[in-house]
């Protein structure tokens, strides 16, 4: 399916996109997707393969934020048919083995890569890099994943010494602020100094 003029995602180019889909059967197999330089970008089996890929293109607001990010480097679709569906698990786990594509590597390992998350679920939301998301809450945000922790942490300290934030999860003591507001790094987030819809606006800015 690939051709020589193929110069922006597929998602962006309906008529391109609608054809491919309408050619790939609906039977058991594995989808590769590659992006503009051609290199394995994922590797996925189905019993259905004209449904299941179907579903990454539709509903994307759904997606997560992984997903989503894949879905706007997909340039090309690739598809192996096999007799069943065993046999495409078989199949996509010799090609995920030998190929190791960045978001089959991405999806399993999750806790290899950081997430920034901020916890809209708390009345003075906390900014914080974490690897867990599992027993994440509704209303709480991830960002990412990233793959430079570093790099994300450093860009953290540096949002950190712009805008006055809660530092702490739990106040450092129970009827007076601490060093960090005196120094102008907190907001007095522990004593309700600032009101939770004020302190929101700065979250939003960031």
């Amino acid at each position: 399916m690939k051709d020589s003029i193929i110069d922006k995602p597929i998602f962006s180019d309906q008529d391109r996109l609608t054809n491919t889909l309408n050619l790939i059967p609906r039977t058991p197999g594995c989808y590769l997707y590659k992006d503009n330089e051609n290199k394995l970008l994922y590797v996925g089996k189905s019993k259905n393969l004209r449904s299941r890929i179907r579903s990454y293109f539709r509903d994307n607001k759904n997606h997560s934020p992984r997903i989503a990010l894949m879905v706007m480097q997909i340039y090309d679709i690739e598809v192996i048919i096999t007799d069943t569906e065993s046999e495409a698990l078989s199949l996509e786990s010799n090609l995920i083995k030998s190929h190791q594509p960045y978001f089959n590597v991405l999806l399993k390992d999750d806790k290899k890569y950081p997430y920034l998350c901020i916890t809209w679920s708390e009345d003075y939301p906390r900014i914080f890099v974490t690897r867990k998301r599992r027993q994440r809450i509704e209303k709480d945000k991830y960002y990412g994943p990233y793959v430079d922790v570093g790099l994300l942490r450093e860009t953290l300290m540096l949002i950190k010494k712009i805008f006055p934030l809660r530092q702490r999860p739990r106040p450092l003591y129970k009827n007076r602020t601490c060093l960090n507001y005196d120094i102008g790094k907190c907001p007095g987030v522990c004593q309700q100094i600032i009101d939770s819809e004020t302190y929101k606006k700065t979250i939003k800015e960031i």
